[in-house]
């Protein structure tokens, strides 16, 4: 087993340790998937995730529009 802590090597129970050249691509890589019009590598599809705030409006609005209705037809106290 190699030197804990050392790029490459392995904790019991954790990742394997990235190298700062490692840690700075990974980084890129999924800053690319969350930015709109930029396309990494791994995520030829497009940018997923970009829109995960609207989804998270649209689902409060949802929800809100849902409980009023059930509170109109007398369902939800």
């Amino acid at each position: 087993m190699g030197a804990i802590g050392r790029p490459g090597t392995t904790r019991p129970g954790h990742a394997r340790v990235r190298s700062p050249s490692e840690t700075a691509s990974w980084i890129s890589r999924t800053m690319a998937m969350t930015e709109p019009g930029r396309t990494p590598e791994s995520d030829p599809t497009g940018d997923r995730g970009s829109n995960a705030g609207l989804y998270l409006v649209l689902a409060m609005v949802g929800s809100g529009l849902v409980l009023m209705v059930l509170k109109l037809l007398g369902l939800w106290e």
